[in-house]
Formats: C-alpha cells, structure tokens, sequence
C-alpha cells in the first residue's frame, strides 16, 4: 500500500488560513472575511428539545438579503481525540501540536484533524479496506477485526456496510472506537478520510459590520438508536469564542426593491425572512412562519412584534389546543384571498425558505 498523500513531519510555516480560502472561493463567495464570534444566544426554551440560537460575529462586510454564509466548519474534540488515539498507537511521539507538510495543507496535526478531514461522515466502502491494512497483531481480536473490515470492503459485505456503516451514521472516528486494533498512519488517514466540506448558511442578518445566523442543532437517531448530532450546527452551537473565516455568496433570492413581500419561513427557514425584514428601506411584508411549539420554539417573535410593516401569521403545528394545530400550508389556504390580492395586485415577490418537502407542499397549496 502506498498513499497518495506524502506527510513529512516538520514545520514549513502554516497554510491553513490559505487552505480554508481555496475552500470558500471554489463554493462562489464573492467575498471572504475574518469574522469573531461576538455573541451566542439560545432563542428556544430552554426546556426545550431543539437547541436553536442566534449567532452574531463581528465582520466587515457586505451583502443583500437573501446573501448565504459559508463556513469551514471544525470536527468535534471527542472526535480529533478519538482518531489521535489511533494515530499514536502507529507513532507513540505524535501529538495534536506535531507540525505537518503535504501537498494537502501545512500546519499541526490538529489542523488536519480539526479543519481538513471529515471525522463524523459515513466512511466511503474502500475506506474499510484502507483501515484493514492497519490492524496491529496476530491475535483472535486482530484477526476478527482485520477479517471484519475486510469484509465490509468488499461487494459481498455491501448489505453488512449499509447497516453498519450507512444506516447508522459511523465516521472514522466512530469505526476507529469500535475496531480499536487499528493504528493507521496520517498518511493512510488522509487517504481514507473525505475531506471536510463547507457549509452553508442563510444570513438572517442585513448589516455591514455582523454576519448573524440562525442555527438549529441537527439531530439524527439510527436505527439502533445511536443520537448522531451535525457537525457543523454543533460546531457553531458550541462555540463561545473565537476568530473564523466567512464567505459571502449569493442567495436564490433576487432583491425585491421596492415590492412587497411574501415570505413562506418556518423553522430556521425564517433567518432570510429576518434579514428581508431589518432591510432598509423596509418593504410591506406577509410572513407566514411555522413552529411547533406556541412559545418554546417561536423564534423572534419578541422583535418580529416590534417592527413595522411586518405581519406574521403564526402557525403551530404542536399546539397544547388541538383545535389550534396547524401548518403552514394550512394558514395559506386559510388566506387564500389575501395572499391573492399581495400578489396579484400589489405585485408582490413570493419567497419560500426551508425544508425541499414543505417547499413542494407550499407549491401546491398555491
């Protein structure tokens, strides 16, 4: 076996930031800046089971309403120590301050770690092959385990990799806990890893010195029951402190200019919506915003009450009277007439954010 990535263990000077940028401008960011997180607040009850907050950083730049975030995002701590324990049974002097150079990046192992691999996603099938290589010992464990990865590679072991693997939501970091006998190099791990991609934000923000951002922590239960949380909306839930890089790309929303605006957002699909509403000069607009809980999970609705030209049709699809549940397809045909004479005769824009699913059901209420 031979990798395709050669690391040598000395330091050549850090190319991250460089590395992070090349990221940012292949996803279209007309503009990238350094931003630091200001402040963090958490806009659900805290009784309740999402976790969704408000998230300003300080940063100089401009952009429209409608205009997406895009971060790098970081790996957990449980998952860099977790794949650090792998790495040291291959080299016992490895630590997360040991500097690197590749062609990949150079900096510390921590940045690789943290920064340039994919710990969380499910490993691709020949990545369990690459990971067989590296099981130490010659007895009855190693040799189950070496057997097992083997097979997982494998087409005849593609039934036993959707379950384990696919289905269940399993990293590297995940599979190297379970098959502890592995001690892969940074060489091999760089080749069995995906890379981290960036991810995207709608900014619910209209301002030239804060990109502010609505994010819900994702959370996934497997099939066995496993809680897998997203990488990035914990990354971002978690942080406290810190300096980043943003970029700055357009949205699918065209400006409106001076047109009114009618704007489908529940959930966190309300961000955009958010910044259509601070935008000066304010437009007249119809906000149709959904949630499931009548005040655990309202998102803004203290300040949405506050701003002028701005209605918000509430509906709530967990109401404790269930007589008052509804969603937000429902609350469109409800006011059929309405959103009739905003488009037709004040020649409205109609904007959706969300999930694809309520997308598609919005377009048939229409």
């Amino acid at each position: 076996y031979a990798p395709p990535v050669t690391i040598k263990m000395v330091d050549e000077g850090s190319t991250i930031q460089a590395y992070e940028r090349r990221l940012l401008a292949k996803e279209g960011c007309a503009s990238i800046a350094q931003a630091t997180l200001s402040t963090t607040q958490r806009l659900t009850d805290e009784n309740w089971w999402q976790e969704v907050r408000h998230v300003v950083f300080s940063a100089s730049v401009t952009y429209a309403p409608g205009d997406v975030a895009v971060l790098v995002p970081r790996n957990a701590p449980r998952h860099v120590q977790a794949v650090l324990r792998a790495l040291q049974k291959n080299d016992r002097t490895i630590s997360l301050q040991t500097p690197v150079t590749s062609s990949l990046v150079n900096g510390t192992v921590e940045d690789v770690l943290s920064t340039c691999l994919d710990l969380a996603t499910p490993l691709p099938q020949r990545s369990l092959g690459i990971l067989a290589l590296f099981v130490v010992g010659e007895d009855d464990t190693s040799k189950e385990q070496r057997q097992k990865l083997k097979e997982l590679a494998t087409v005849q072991g593609g039934p036993l990799y959707r379950d384990y693997v696919r289905s269940e939501r399993r990293g590297v970091a995940d599979v190297l806990v379970d098959f502890d006998r592995c001690a892969p190099s940074l060489e091999a791990l760089l080749d069995a890893c995906p890379r981290l991609r960036p991810r995207h934000y709608s900014i619910a923000s209209c301002s030239t010195d804060t990109i502010e951002l609505c994010v819900a922590r994702a959370l996934l239960e497997t099939p066995l029951g496993r809680k897998v949380y997203g990488l990035c909306s914990s990354w971002l839930c978690d942080l406290r402190e810190g300096t980043l890089l943003i970029g700055v790309r357009r949205g699918e929303f065209s400006p409106i200019e001076q047109d009114p605006l009618v704007f489908v957002g529940p959930g966190t699909g309300v961000a955009p919506a958010r910044a259509f509403a601070r935008s000066q000069p304010r437009n007249d607009m119809l906000l149709f915003f959904g949630c499931r809980h009548e005040s655990k999970d309202r998102l803004y609705a203290d300040e949405f009450a506050g701003l002028s030209k701005l209605e918000v049709d509430v509906s709530v699809s967990r109401h404790t009277d269930a007589s008052q549940r509804r969603y937000v397809t429902k609350a469109l045909r409800a006011r059929a007439t309405d959103v009739a004479h905003w488009i037709l005769d004040r020649n409205a824009r109609f904007y959706i954010a969300g999930n694809a699913k309520m997308a598609a059901d919005v377009a048939l209420a229409l």
